[in-house]
């Protein structure tokens, strides 16, 4: 499993991933180079039990009937169950297929998952019929969860389904961020919508996607004002 596409951009590409070290990095110092957003706080320890209970359901859980946060849930999967996620527009898959992930001109064809539970929410209820370029990263400091988004023009909302899913036949690909070559079944989906993303308020709306840093941190600087 390979990442195609012109040289100079697949450069870019690994750039770019790698300079994620150094965004944590900073933030460690105290710093905030890029305008992150920081996402809630990770659940409490005493709901260990009750997310568990609710998570051996298997099947299908609609976060609307969920007595906890989304993302809770979604982060003790990943914390607690050892699992990866993947967001979709798409409620009712049965397998996730390999699909080409696509970042500057380069693709690869795989299935993303992440081990994180807030980002995969981001892919679940943007709606990638009316939004087609997105700009998404995260980093973990600590207990802390960093988070860039960013859409193509004004983000358009759905509703959509997380799928958790096995670590079995995925690679880390950069980050909090795992890809599988072959297909993948879910042991469990969530479904979602917009009111279940915390950073709905902090997605930059954007017609390209040059100097980025520079507008998110404006745009934290204005949404702290």
């Amino acid at each position: 499993m390979r990442r195609s596409g012109p040289l100079r951009d697949r450069v870019a590409l690994r750039a770019l991933r790698l300079s994620s070290v150094a965004w944590a990095a900073a933030e460690r110092l105290g710093l905030d180079p890029v305008g992150s957003s920081e996402g809630p706080p990770l659940p409490d320890p005493a709901r260990r039990a009750a997310l568990d209970e609710l998570a051996a359901r298997g099947g299908t859980i609609d976060a609307g009937t969920c007595p906890f946060p989304a993302h809770e849930l979604l982060t003790h999967l990943v914390v607690e169950r050892g699992l990866l996620l993947h967001g979709s527009n798409q409620t009712g898959l049965e397998r996730l297929e390999p699909r080409p992930a696509r970042d500057f001109r380069t693709e690869l064809r795989a299935v993303v998952a992440t081990d994180d539970g807030v980002w995969p929410l981001f892919y679940a209820v943007i709606d990638r019929e009316r939004v087609e370029s997105v700009f998404t990263a995260c980093v973990h400091v600590g207990s802390r969860r960093l988070y860039l988004f960013a859409s193509g023009g004004e983000p358009a909302w759905t509703r959509g389904a997380v799928y958790a899913v096995r670590r079995d036949g995925f690679r880390r690909e950069w980050g909090r961020e795992w890809v599988s070559a072959g297909p993948v079944e879910p042991v469990l989906r969530v479904l979602v919508g917009p009111e279940d993303f915390p950073l709905r308020e902090h997605v930059l709306a954007v017609d390209d996607f040059s100097g980025l840093s520079k507008r998110f941190r404006e745009a934290k600087r204005l949404r702290t004002a």
